[in-house]
Protein backbone atom coordinates (compact mmCIF):
# COMPACT_ATOMS: atom_id res chain seq x y z
CA UNK A 1 0.00 0.00 0.00
CA UNK A 2 1.39 3.41 -0.99
CA UNK A 3 0.97 6.55 1.09
CA UNK A 4 0.95 10.13 -0.19
CA UNK A 5 4.17 12.06 0.39
CA UNK A 6 4.06 14.35 3.44
CA UNK A 7 3.21 17.92 2.55
CA UNK A 8 6.23 20.21 2.37
CA UNK A 9 6.51 23.99 1.96
CA UNK A 10 6.89 25.56 -1.47
CA UNK A 11 9.53 28.04 -0.21
CA UNK A 12 11.50 27.31 2.94
CA UNK A 13 13.82 29.80 4.66
CA UNK A 14 16.63 28.10 6.61
CA UNK A 15 18.49 30.37 9.06
CA UNK A 16 21.63 28.72 10.44
CA UNK A 17 25.12 30.17 10.94
CA UNK A 18 26.92 26.80 10.94
CA UNK A 19 27.60 25.93 7.26
CA UNK A 20 27.47 22.15 7.72
CA UNK A 21 24.18 22.28 9.63
CA UNK A 22 22.72 24.70 7.10
CA UNK A 23 23.63 22.41 4.19
CA UNK A 24 22.12 19.42 6.01
CA UNK A 25 18.82 21.21 6.58
CA UNK A 26 18.71 22.51 3.01
CA UNK A 27 19.42 19.05 1.60
CA UNK A 28 16.60 17.55 3.67
CA UNK A 29 13.97 19.69 1.94
CA UNK A 30 15.39 20.71 -1.44
CA UNK A 31 13.73 17.81 -3.32
CA UNK A 32 10.26 19.30 -2.69
CA UNK A 33 10.89 22.91 -1.70
CA UNK A 34 12.72 25.99 -2.88
CA UNK A 35 15.20 26.46 -0.04
CA UNK A 36 16.48 29.96 0.77
CA UNK A 37 19.49 30.06 3.10
CA UNK A 38 20.68 32.73 5.53
CA UNK A 39 23.61 32.67 7.97
CA UNK A 40 22.56 35.59 10.19
CA UNK A 41 19.41 37.30 11.42
CA UNK A 42 19.69 40.54 9.43
CA UNK A 43 20.20 38.63 6.18
CA UNK A 44 17.25 36.40 7.02
CA UNK A 45 14.90 39.38 7.44
CA UNK A 46 15.96 40.78 4.06
CA UNK A 47 15.46 37.40 2.37
CA UNK A 48 12.09 36.97 4.08
CA UNK A 49 10.86 40.26 2.59
CA UNK A 50 12.22 39.35 -0.84
CA UNK A 51 11.09 35.72 -1.17
CA UNK A 52 8.11 35.52 1.21
CA UNK A 53 8.70 31.91 2.28
CA UNK A 54 5.81 29.86 3.60
CA UNK A 55 7.90 28.15 6.31
CA UNK A 56 10.94 29.15 8.40
CA UNK A 57 13.48 27.00 10.24
CA UNK A 58 15.73 29.14 12.41
CA UNK A 59 18.59 28.49 14.76
CA UNK A 60 18.19 30.27 18.08
CA UNK A 61 21.75 31.57 18.45
CA UNK A 62 22.79 33.67 15.44
CA UNK A 63 25.34 36.40 14.76
CA UNK A 64 23.74 39.82 15.21
CA UNK A 65 20.07 39.51 16.06
CA UNK A 66 19.10 36.06 17.30
CA UNK A 67 16.38 33.70 16.08
CA UNK A 68 13.78 34.92 18.57
CA UNK A 69 14.23 38.52 17.46
CA UNK A 70 13.91 37.43 13.82
CA UNK A 71 10.68 35.69 14.78
CA UNK A 72 9.36 38.74 16.64
CA UNK A 73 10.07 41.08 13.72
CA UNK A 74 8.52 38.74 11.15
CA UNK A 75 5.39 38.32 13.28
CA UNK A 76 4.87 42.11 13.20
CA UNK A 77 4.43 42.05 9.41
CA UNK A 78 1.09 41.28 7.77
CA UNK A 79 2.54 38.50 5.61
CA UNK A 80 4.65 36.98 8.38
CA UNK A 81 1.92 36.96 11.02
CA UNK A 82 0.90 33.40 10.15
CA UNK A 83 4.01 31.89 8.54
CA UNK A 84 5.03 28.75 10.48
CA UNK A 85 8.30 28.86 12.45
CA UNK A 86 10.29 26.05 14.01
CA UNK A 87 13.12 27.15 16.34
CA UNK A 88 16.19 24.89 16.54
CA UNK A 89 18.52 25.18 19.54
CA UNK A 90 21.00 23.33 21.69
CA UNK A 91 19.45 24.93 24.77
CA UNK A 92 16.53 22.93 26.17
CA UNK A 93 15.83 24.81 29.39
CA UNK A 94 12.23 25.74 30.18
CA UNK A 95 12.82 29.50 30.07
CA UNK A 96 14.08 29.28 26.48
CA UNK A 97 11.11 27.14 25.48
CA UNK A 98 8.64 29.61 26.99
CA UNK A 99 10.38 32.57 25.36
CA UNK A 100 10.21 30.91 21.94
CA UNK A 101 6.49 30.21 22.17
CA UNK A 102 5.74 33.65 23.59
CA UNK A 103 7.47 35.14 20.54
CA UNK A 104 5.18 33.13 18.27
CA UNK A 105 7.05 29.91 17.47
CA UNK A 106 4.95 27.00 16.20
CA UNK A 107 7.40 24.35 17.36
CA UNK A 108 10.77 23.92 19.08
CA UNK A 109 13.40 21.24 18.49
CA UNK A 110 16.60 20.53 20.41
CA UNK A 111 19.79 19.91 18.45
CA UNK A 112 21.04 17.61 17.09
CA UNK A 113 17.89 17.48 15.00
CA UNK A 114 16.68 14.18 13.60
CA UNK A 115 15.82 14.94 9.98
CA UNK A 116 12.95 12.41 9.58
CA UNK A 117 11.26 13.84 12.69
CA UNK A 118 11.80 17.40 11.45
CA UNK A 119 10.16 16.60 8.11
CA UNK A 120 7.16 15.10 9.89
CA UNK A 121 6.81 18.13 12.17
CA UNK A 122 6.96 20.52 9.22
CA UNK A 123 4.31 18.52 7.37
CA UNK A 124 2.08 18.31 10.45
CA UNK A 125 2.22 22.07 11.03
CA UNK A 126 1.35 22.77 7.38
CA UNK A 127 -1.60 20.38 7.47
CA UNK A 128 -2.94 21.92 10.70
CA UNK A 129 -2.51 25.41 9.29
CA UNK A 130 -4.40 24.60 6.10
CA UNK A 131 -7.24 23.05 8.12
CA UNK A 132 -7.49 26.08 10.39
CA UNK A 133 -7.44 28.46 7.42
CA UNK A 134 -10.49 26.70 5.99
CA UNK A 135 -12.50 27.17 9.18
CA UNK A 136 -14.80 30.16 9.11
CA UNK A 137 -13.28 32.56 11.67
CA UNK A 138 -16.68 33.50 13.10
CA UNK A 139 -18.62 30.24 13.27
CA UNK A 140 -15.63 27.82 13.27
CA UNK A 141 -17.47 25.69 10.73
CA UNK A 142 -15.63 24.05 7.81
CA UNK A 143 -15.31 26.19 4.70
CA UNK A 144 -15.14 25.66 0.95
CA UNK A 145 -12.16 23.29 0.80
CA UNK A 146 -13.53 20.90 3.42
CA UNK A 147 -16.98 20.92 1.81
CA UNK A 148 -15.56 20.21 -1.64
CA UNK A 149 -13.41 17.40 -0.25
CA UNK A 150 -16.40 15.82 1.51
CA UNK A 151 -18.61 16.10 -1.58
CA UNK A 152 -15.88 14.60 -3.77
CA UNK A 153 -15.44 11.70 -1.34
CA UNK A 154 -19.17 10.96 -1.26
CA UNK A 155 -19.35 11.10 -5.04
CA UNK A 156 -16.41 8.68 -5.35
CA UNK A 157 -18.17 6.36 -2.93
CA UNK A 158 -21.28 6.63 -5.16
CA UNK A 159 -23.40 7.66 -2.19
CA UNK A 160 -26.68 9.40 -2.91
CA UNK A 161 -26.92 12.59 -0.88
CA UNK A 162 -28.49 16.04 -1.03
CA UNK A 163 -26.63 19.33 -0.96
CA UNK A 164 -28.62 22.02 0.85
CA UNK A 165 -27.53 25.58 0.06
CA UNK A 166 -28.83 27.80 2.89
CA UNK A 167 -29.07 31.56 2.54
CA UNK A 168 -30.44 34.29 4.84
CA UNK A 169 -32.96 36.61 3.21
CA UNK A 170 -32.73 40.37 3.91
CA UNK A 171 -29.47 39.92 5.84
CA UNK A 172 -27.67 42.89 4.29
CA UNK A 173 -30.42 45.32 5.31
CA UNK A 174 -30.52 43.75 8.78
CA UNK A 175 -26.73 44.00 9.11
CA UNK A 176 -26.71 47.64 7.94
CA UNK A 177 -29.50 48.58 10.34
CA UNK A 178 -28.39 46.65 13.44
CA UNK A 179 -24.61 46.84 12.97
CA UNK A 180 -22.06 44.15 12.19
CA UNK A 181 -21.86 42.93 15.81
CA UNK A 182 -25.54 42.02 15.80
CA UNK A 183 -25.14 40.67 12.27
CA UNK A 184 -22.40 38.36 13.54
CA UNK A 185 -24.67 37.25 16.37
CA UNK A 186 -27.34 36.33 13.83
CA UNK A 187 -24.85 34.25 11.81
CA UNK A 188 -23.69 32.51 14.98
CA UNK A 189 -27.30 31.75 15.81
CA UNK A 190 -27.78 30.12 12.40
CA UNK A 191 -24.62 28.02 12.84
CA UNK A 192 -25.78 26.91 16.30
CA UNK A 193 -29.18 25.90 14.92
CA UNK A 194 -27.48 23.84 12.22
CA UNK A 195 -24.97 22.18 14.54
CA UNK A 196 -27.57 21.44 17.22
CA UNK A 197 -29.78 19.69 14.66
CA UNK A 198 -26.82 17.79 13.24
CA UNK A 199 -25.99 16.43 16.69
CA UNK A 200 -29.50 15.20 17.52
CA UNK A 201 -29.00 11.97 15.57
CA UNK A 202 -32.43 12.39 13.96
CA UNK A 203 -30.97 13.10 10.53
CA UNK A 204 -28.05 10.72 10.22
CA UNK A 205 -24.70 12.50 10.20
CA UNK A 206 -25.06 15.79 8.34
CA UNK A 207 -21.89 17.60 7.25
CA UNK A 208 -22.31 21.32 7.98
CA UNK A 209 -20.23 24.09 6.42
CA UNK A 210 -20.10 27.90 6.24
CA UNK A 211 -18.96 29.09 2.83
CA UNK A 212 -18.90 32.77 3.78
CA UNK A 213 -21.20 35.67 4.60
CA UNK A 214 -24.73 34.41 5.20
CA UNK A 215 -24.30 31.26 3.06
CA UNK A 216 -24.25 27.83 4.71
CA UNK A 217 -24.22 24.31 3.28
CA UNK A 218 -25.45 20.99 4.67
CA UNK A 219 -24.83 17.55 3.16
CA UNK A 220 -27.40 14.90 4.12
CA UNK A 221 -28.85 11.62 3.01
CA UNK A 222 -31.66 12.23 0.50
CA UNK A 223 -34.36 10.93 2.83
CA UNK A 224 -33.42 13.41 5.59
CA UNK A 225 -33.02 16.63 3.59
CA UNK A 226 -36.58 17.96 3.74
CA UNK A 227 -37.20 17.03 7.39
CA UNK A 228 -33.88 18.57 8.39
CA UNK A 229 -34.73 21.82 6.60
CA UNK A 230 -38.18 22.16 8.16
CA UNK A 231 -36.70 21.49 11.61
CA UNK A 232 -34.13 24.18 10.83
CA UNK A 233 -36.89 26.64 9.92
CA UNK A 234 -38.61 25.98 13.26
CA UNK A 235 -35.42 26.42 15.28
CA UNK A 236 -34.45 29.54 13.33
CA UNK A 237 -37.86 31.18 13.82
CA UNK A 238 -37.73 30.51 17.57
CA UNK A 239 -34.27 32.01 17.91
CA UNK A 240 -34.52 35.03 15.62
CA UNK A 241 -37.18 36.80 17.72
CA UNK A 242 -34.48 38.04 20.11
CA UNK A 243 -33.18 40.36 17.40
CA UNK A 244 -36.47 42.27 17.07
CA UNK A 245 -38.73 44.42 19.21
CA UNK A 246 -42.28 43.29 19.93
CA UNK A 247 -43.62 45.91 17.51
CA UNK A 248 -41.32 44.71 14.75
CA UNK A 249 -42.36 41.11 15.30
CA UNK A 250 -46.04 42.11 15.10
CA UNK A 251 -45.54 44.10 11.90
CA UNK A 252 -43.23 41.52 10.37
CA UNK A 253 -40.88 44.26 9.11
CA UNK A 254 -38.21 46.64 10.32
CA UNK A 255 -38.04 50.29 9.30
CA UNK A 256 -34.61 51.22 8.05
CA UNK A 257 -32.89 53.80 5.88
CA UNK A 258 -32.30 53.19 2.19
CA UNK A 259 -29.16 54.30 0.38
CA UNK A 260 -30.97 57.44 -0.72
CA UNK A 261 -31.89 58.30 2.86
CA UNK A 262 -35.56 57.35 2.69
CA UNK A 263 -37.31 55.03 5.13
CA UNK A 264 -38.06 51.55 3.79
CA UNK A 265 -39.76 48.50 5.29
CA UNK A 266 -37.69 45.32 5.19
CA UNK A 267 -39.12 41.89 6.09
CA UNK A 268 -37.70 40.01 9.06
CA UNK A 269 -34.91 37.55 8.44
CA UNK A 270 -35.94 34.33 6.74
CA UNK A 271 -34.20 31.40 5.06
CA UNK A 272 -34.05 30.29 1.44
CA UNK A 273 -32.79 26.74 0.94
CA UNK A 274 -32.02 25.09 -2.37
CA UNK A 275 -31.30 21.39 -2.59
CA UNK A 276 -29.78 19.14 -5.24
CA UNK A 277 -29.63 15.37 -5.01
CA UNK A 278 -26.83 13.33 -6.53
CA UNK A 279 -29.33 10.63 -7.46
CA UNK A 280 -30.15 12.72 -10.55
CA UNK A 281 -28.39 11.19 -13.57
CA UNK A 282 -25.35 13.13 -14.70
CA UNK A 283 -24.50 14.72 -11.35
CA UNK A 284 -20.98 13.46 -10.77
CA UNK A 285 -18.81 16.54 -10.29
CA UNK A 286 -18.39 18.86 -7.29
CA UNK A 287 -18.30 22.03 -9.35
CA UNK A 288 -21.44 21.09 -11.24
CA UNK A 289 -23.19 20.05 -8.05
CA UNK A 290 -22.41 23.40 -6.39
CA UNK A 291 -23.61 25.29 -9.46
CA UNK A 292 -26.93 23.42 -9.51
CA UNK A 293 -27.45 23.99 -5.77
CA UNK A 294 -26.90 27.73 -6.23
CA UNK A 295 -29.46 27.79 -9.06
CA UNK A 296 -32.08 26.06 -6.94
CA UNK A 297 -31.35 28.40 -4.03
CA UNK A 298 -32.16 31.37 -6.25
CA UNK A 299 -35.49 29.73 -7.05
CA UNK A 300 -36.20 29.44 -3.33
CA UNK A 301 -35.35 33.12 -2.83
CA UNK A 302 -38.16 34.11 -5.17
CA UNK A 303 -40.64 32.87 -2.55
CA UNK A 304 -41.52 34.92 0.54
CA UNK A 305 -40.55 33.74 4.02
CA UNK A 306 -38.79 30.48 4.76
CA UNK A 307 -38.64 28.47 1.54
CA UNK A 308 -37.25 25.12 0.45
CA UNK A 309 -36.83 24.04 -3.16
CA UNK A 310 -35.24 20.64 -3.88
CA UNK A 311 -34.42 19.69 -7.45
CA UNK A 312 -35.82 16.17 -7.75
CA UNK A 313 -35.81 16.01 -11.55
CA UNK A 314 -34.62 12.72 -12.96
CA UNK A 315 -33.81 13.81 -16.48
CA UNK A 316 -30.05 13.64 -17.09
CA UNK A 317 -28.06 16.83 -16.67
CA UNK A 318 -25.10 17.86 -18.77
CA UNK A 319 -21.71 16.77 -17.50
CA UNK A 320 -19.66 19.31 -15.56
CA UNK A 321 -17.18 19.65 -18.41
CA UNK A 322 -19.88 21.23 -20.59
CA UNK A 323 -20.96 23.79 -18.01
Amino acid sequence: MTHPAPQQPERLLVIEDDPASRRLLAHAFQAHSQVIQADRGETALALFREYRPDFVLTDLMLPGIDGIEVLRQVRRTSYGACVPFIVLTGNEDRETLVECFQAGADDFMVKPVRIPELRIRVSSILLRQHSVRDLNPLTRLPGNMALKAEMALRLRERRHFTVLYIDLDHFKAFNDDRGFDVGDDALLMVSECLVDLAYTGRFGEPFIGHVGGDDFVALLEDRDAADFTYALFESFDRQKVKFYTEAERERGVIETRSRTGGVVSVPLLSMSVGGVTTSRPGVADVRHLSHLAAEVKHAAKSRPGNALVIDRRQNPVRTASTC
